[in-house]
């Protein structure tokens, strides 16, 4: 419980009862913007399906040198759990 890492990653991954986890997206390593809870209590099993089309929607629409806590910030966390929920329901 004393690591900073999950606050300042990119994403991160804080337990909170087990198996399941708050999701925390946004952060930077510089230490100059914390992560914060994208998606809380997350079943471990659940955790790729959240992930993956937000990491497809990175890798489509980033700017060049575009790290993924920058744009996941850029972006925004509604149009992100717009595109995570959509993705998991189609």
């Amino acid at each position: 419980n004393g690591c900073s890492r999950p606050y300042l990653g990119d994403v991160g991954f804080v337990g909170t009862t087990l198996g399941k986890y708050d999701v925390m997206l946004g952060g930077d390593f510089d230490g100059t913007r914390l992560n914060r809870v994208f998606a809380p209590n997350v079943p471990i099993t659940e955790i790729p399906s959240l992930l993956r089309p937000l990491f497809e929607a990175y890798r489509a629409e980033r700017n060049t040198s575009e790290g993924f806590g920058n744009w996941a910030n850029r972006v925004g966390f509604d149009a992100l759990r717009d595109a995570s929920v959509s993705e998991r329901t189609a």
